[in-house]
Order: structure tokens, then sequence, then C-alpha cells
């Protein structure tokens, strides 16, 4: 109890005392003009616009240190001035903050926030740190994203450590294209180090993820659990390996679904409406016809006790269905077994850092309310070229794979003495139709950076990119590639010390 209580008041005093141990204040502005051959594709049209873009980045970081604690925290709001499209222009905001607290010798809390609040159109020139760009279900209106993850650490040994962490994340969309979500994950592992080159372990994951409907209510439910073996080995000082995997199992249920259901069953003199018949009829007379948001479909089937193969004459005896809405069938509820994994490859020198890295995870789905996995293999280089100048090399690849469960309902049609037109309501069924919606893209970048003066940095970039596929949830969308040109010029002045 009395390690407890010292934990929470130390965290608690690192942050009301966080302004007041402050070392420094570092400002800065950056200004960027950047040239794409695909800024921006206008609605239901498969070419896209070049551009080009102003870009004026002001940015604010306050560190500090103490006997505790140290930490950063910073403030980057970006302007967009669009030379074409004037219209797209405006203001995005990135904020952040990383703080670490040393309880005591063997003790450790890290803890990390991240916010990013922009415009969906401009989410193709905002790089994530593999390198990749997003491209959301409908890219336009806000999207505002937070991450915050709490990291604690015990050391048992020299060799061997706890290590549980708290991860929260939120997605909101003020376009109704998009799905608001929610997710909270935690994470336990035990590691034990062999020898100084070879660390083994163990860790336990599992993530809960909500959607939200339009009027804020959660609609769609997934939890995800994942069991992992942990390695780590160094080949020499300079290279190393590391590699997390494990299978993983997702859990998605729907409180209210899309689908729908037959009420009950009469004939409807002089309407024609509700049921459908298939064509071509099947020789043997048996068919079956399917009801959901996707549309109207029939197949063959066998016939049910009861029903004989005879052909309703659909045209002389018409049949009603309502469907109303099922909010108790298994429609829309799925059991996914899959694989996580993140491995890497890594070398580092203090002139030069290589890594090559493939990472499998969850997602969370770009807006889509879908369980999605994703598969990303990346290259960084980067490297000092003497005093002035740095060189950075990235590539890769990904793909987001996103399944839907869809509720289908069909009626068993036929005849018989008591309803000729139609089969009872117990001969009503469900069928769950999974679709699958596929993202990809491959790109290639170099960075080139002087430092001009003390002070000032000029950069250079040119990036490539490719959608090679881009079926998404509103629909398939033309692939395309994009060929970014960049020059910056970042201004850094003197920091104000405390």
């Amino acid at each position: 109890m009395v390690a407890l209580s010292r934990v929470v008041l130390i965290v608690m005093a690192s942050f009301l005392a966080w302004p007041c141990f402050a070392d420094d204040i570092q400002f800065s502005l950056g200004q960027r003009m950047l040239a794409m051959t695909d800024a921006y594709r206008p609605p239901n049209q498969s070419d896209g616009l070049s551009d080009g873009i102003y870009r004026l980045a002001p940015e604010a970081r306050v560190s500090g240190a103490n006997e505790y604690f140290d930490y950063e925290a910073w403030y980057n709001p970006i302007y967009s001035q669009y030379i074409r499209a004037s219209s797209r222009s405006g203001l995005d905001h990135f904020a952040g903050g990383i703080m670490n607290i040393r309880l005591t010798p063997t003790d450790r809390v890290n803890l990390s926030l991240q916010l990013r609040d922009i415009q969906g159109n401009r989410t193709n020139i905002e790089i994530n740190p593999d390198g990749s760009t997003e491209l959301v279900n409908a890219n336009l209106g806000k999207t505002f994203q937070l991450g915050a993850n709490v990291r604690y650490e015990h050391s048992l040994s020299a060799r061997t450590q706890l290590i549980g962490s708290l991860n929260y994340q939120e997605f909101d969309y003020t376009n109704v294209g998009n799905t608001d979500n929610r997710s909270l994950g935690a994470t336990a592992q035990v590691q034990h180090s062999l020898s100084r080159r070879l660390l083994l372990g163990t860790n336990v994951s599992a993530n809960y993820r909500v959607f939200l409907s339009e009027d804020g209510e959660a609609f769609r439910y997934q939890t995800t659990f994942n069991p992992n073996a942990v390695l780590r080995y160094l080949i020499n000082p300079s290279w190393q390996i590391s590699a997390t995997a494990g299978p993983s199992v997702i859990f998605t249920r729907q409180r209210e679904l899309s689908g729908l259901t037959a009420a009950r069953f009469g004939p409807i003199p002089g309407a024609l409406y509700g049921i459908q018949t298939c064509a071509p009829y099947d020789a043997s007379g048996d068919y079956r016809v399917f009801y959901g948001q996707g549309g109207v479909a029939c197949a063959p089937i066998a016939a049910p006790p009861g029903f004989t193969d005879e052909y309703p004459n659909y045209f002389n005896q018409a049949a009603f269905v309502p469907l109303v809405p099922n909010a108790n069938s298994l429609s829309g509820n799925s059991d996914n077994v899959t694989y996580f994994m993140q491995a890497s490859i890594r070398r580092e020198t203090p002139q030069l850092l290589i890594e090559l890295a493939y990472q499998r995870r969850e997602d969370a789905s770009q807006g889509s309310a879908s369980s999605t996995f994703l598969d990303v293999v990346f290259l960084n280089v980067m490297r000092d070229v003497g005093p002035r100048w740095k060189w950075r090399f990235n590539s890769g690849w990904n793909r987001r794979v996103s399944s839907f469960f869809q509720p289908f309902y069909f009626v068993l049609a036929g005849s018989n003495a008591d309803f000729p037109t139609v089969a009872e309501s117990q001969a009503l069924g469900v069928q769950q139709i999974e679709t699958f919606y596929e993202t990809s893209q491959v790109w290639a970048e170099t960075q080139v950076s002087y430092k001009i003066l003390e002070h000032a940095v000029l950069e250079f970039r040119l990036r490539y990119e490719r959608w090679l596929k881009l079926d998404l949830t509103t629909g398939p969308r033309p692939t395309f590639d994009n060929l970014t040109g960049q020059v910056g010029f970042k201004y850094y002045f003197d920091p104000i010390f405390f």
C-alpha cells in the first residue's frame, strides 16, 4: 500500500509541477513548398489534379528534467495554402508529449500523448512513422485522432523485467461517411535476458474497440486477444534482430443489425411486391429468396419438409412480406483467427541507421467500422554525411483488408394446403455473407537536409507513391500514383532557459 501510494503521489506531482521544472522552451518556424501531381481528386472522377501547396509550420517545444522525471511536449500547427484549389486551404493541429518517471531504482513509468486534428483531404500529405500515408473512407470533413499510452516497468533482477501498458485511441470524423471509434488496450509482458545477446519473453495483449453511429451510440464491438512470444538477439554491437509474434482472435459483435426479417405473411389482392422469383427456374423446383441491405438474390436449395416443388404463380397470387429490424439474430457477429507480428532487423551506428521491418496488426479501419488488419513492410536508411548534410531514404508497402459480415434473410417459398403462395414464418432462414475490402500502396522517398547556419536548415524531399488497390466500403475507386517534390526552410530560435 505504501509503494502504491508513492507511485500515485509522484505521478500526480509530476503533472502538477510540469511547468515549474522546464529547462527550456524552443521555438522554430518552418516553410515548405510542395508540388504534387495528384494533390486531390474531385468526387466521382478518375483523374486527380496537380497543385502546389505552401505550408507554414511554427512549432513550440518544452522540455525539462529533474531527479524524478524528464519530459518533452510540443505543439505544431500547420497552415496549408493550395495555389489552384484555394478553397481546400486550412489549418491543422498536431500536439504531443512524453514523460519518463523514475519512481525507484527498479520502477519506471512512461507516459505519452499524441493529438492530430487534420482536414481529411490533407491526409495524403502527412507521413506516418513507417512512411505510408492515410486514405480515410470519406476524405471530406475533419479527422481528429487521440492516442494515449501508460507504460510501467519493474525490474525483478538485472536480467528479468515485468512490463505492463495501457493504450487508448480515439478517432472522430465530422463527415457522416466515416464511422467514429474508441479503443482501450492492455498488455502484460515478462522478459528475461539469457545472455548479453539473447532476450526471450512472452506477453498477452487485449484490445476492445467500439464503433459509434452518427448519434454517438455504440453499435459494433470488437474484442482482440493476442498472446505473443518475444525475441531480441544482438548479432554484434551494431546489428540487432527483434520479433514479437503470436496468434490473434478477434470477436466482433453487433448490437443493432442492418438486416431484416419477415414479420408475417399473407396474400394481398392486386399487389405484386415483397417476394421475387428466381430465374431461371431450377429443374427440381427448389429455390431460395434472399433479403438484405445489398438487395435480393436467389439460389437453388432442397425443398423443406411439408413443401412441394410446384412453381408458385406470383403473377396471380401476390404475397406481402413486411420486413422489420431483427436485433436478436446472430447475423453480423463473427469470430476471426489470424496472427499478429512485429519483426525487424536493425543496424545502428553514430552515423548510420538501417532498419527493415514487417508488421501485422489490428487497424482502426480508416472510418469504415469493420474488422481491419494492416500488413506493412518498410525500409529506413538514415545517414549523417559530414557535420552539415543528412540523408534519409524510406520505402515500403502496406495492405489493409477489412471484412464485413452482412446478414441476408431468406424465405423458403413453395406451396402447401395452408399457404399456397409462401412458406410459414418458421421457414424463415438467415445466412451471413462475408465481404472483403482492400487497399494497398507502395512508396519510395528520399530526403536531404543541409545545415546552412547554426540555426537554419534547408530541406529537400522527393516522394513517389502508388495505390495498387482502392476497394473501400463506399465503393471501389480508381488507383493512382502521386509524385511529390518539396523544398523547405526551417529556422530554430535560441532556446529560452529557466
